[in-house]
């Protein structure tokens, strides 16, 4: 009897023992990062206009801290190609992530930043016509957050037209939203050009230097072409970078004025 007590004493502790097993697994499971990782998470592959490989990814749980430096090894183990790419990670609670790899063998692996993207971006916004004195009004209440800055417009002898802003601050009107903001003013007042210039200036430390910045605009499809941030000493331009965003519409330049970014596709913004 004493033998059977024991043996039964025996059998109800192992099968105590699997239950707590089992329900361990069942608890810890869903959130081993391999787990999710290697067996749901789907992936495209594309190329940006400026060449590079894009590679998307629908990560099918939500982003939390520990996930930061996950997808920096998750890019590099996924690696499509031995060149540059960007790796964009979109987590079910829509966080977004791009994690720009670098080219195979570069000391510095990449560098991961917040993503602001939309696959199926909504470009319903067109431009809306104002009169000289509307547009005088926007741009006087805009810049007087600049105490001094001017602005006039006219043409090239090429034919192009022009904005030219002049902020008497130093480093001062040059940011996203102040760009975003001279172009739809602009392009509302001039609808239907074919393309202008924003010009941007404001004074250095340097006596006698300006900081410029010359954005133009093609308007046939409301494209942003490029953006150039310059050097100019008595108007001699020496060209320090350029930056092509080869997506924005007017629809991303109306946004931009309240997000600071252009670009509303994924892997658009290119550089040159």
């Amino acid at each position: 009897m004493s033998f059977t007590k024991t043996a039964l004493k025996i059998v109800g502790g192992l099968f105590l023992a699997f239950v707590l097993f089992c329900i361990v697994i069942v608890v810890i499971a869903p959130n081993t990062p391999a787990q999710n990782t290697e067996q749901s998470i789907t992936s495209n592959i594309s190329i940006s206009p400026d060449g590079k490989r894009v590679v998307e990814y629908a990560v099918p749980y939500a982003y939390t801290d520990d996930k930061f430096s996950w997808m920096g090894v998750y890019a590099k183990e996924h690696r499509s190609s031995p060149k540059e790419e960007l790796h964009l990670f979109t987590f079910s609670n829509g966080v977004q992530f791009e994690y720009h790899l670098n080219n195979a063998g570069v000391p510095q692996d990449g560098f991961t930043y917040s993503g602001n993207w939309t696959n199926t971006p909504n470009e319903s916004i067109k431009p809306t016509s104002i009169t000289r004195q509307q547009f005088d009004e926007n741009l006087k209440q805009y810049l007087s957050q600049y105490p001094g800055a001017t602005y006039t417009t006219g043409q090239f002898d090429s034919g192009v037209n022009y904005l030219l802003v002049d902020v008497l601050q130093q480093n001062t009107g040059f940011s996203t939203k102040d760009t975003a903001f001279y172009l739809k003013n602009f392009i509302d007042l001039n609808p239907n050009l074919k393309g202008f210039n924003i010009i941007v200036k404001s004074p250095t430390a340097v006596s006698g230097w300006q900081n410029m910045q010359l954005t133009t605009f093609a308007s046939d499809n409301y494209t942003l072409v490029r953006q150039d941030t310059i050097l100019d000493q008595n108007y001699a331009v020496s060209s320090m970078k350029s930056v092509t965003w080869t997506d924005a519409t007017y629809t991303s330049i109306s946004n931009a004025v309240e997000t600071s970014d252009f670009t509303n596709h994924p892997g658009k913004i290119g550089f040159s």
